[in-house]
């Protein structure tokens, strides 16, 4: 199956842990893609709260690092969380189904 490009937003990533905004992550999103644009490295986890030193099932991306998280549920949920002391900026598009 085909998707389409349904919405994309920036995402700035501090000492908090943040995610998608929800308004973005509408019932017709499939799967996120992930672009670590600039700034430090982060964790990023989904269905748990990363910490900047780590924790187990933490991924840890750096500048120019690309990724996915597949699953509406799994996208509305995921965090990411700066690792050092310069925020990271996330790119990222929304994909799925209809409008």
């Amino acid at each position: 199956m085909a998707y389409s490009q349904l919405g994309g937003e920036d995402i700035t990533v501090a000492g908090t842990a943040i995610g998608p905004t929800a308004v973005e992550v509408t019932d017709n999103v499939v799967y996120a893609e992930f672009n670590l644009r600039s700034g430090g490295s982060l964790h990023g986890q989904t269905f748990a709260t990363p910490t900047a030193g780590g924790n187990l099932g933490d991924f840890l991306y750096g500048v120019g690092d690309s990724w996915q998280v597949w699953g509406h549920d799994e996208v509305l949920d995921y965090l990411m969380i700066r690792t050092g002391g310069v925020s990271a900026v996330v790119g990222v598009q929304y994909y799925g189904v209809g409008k």
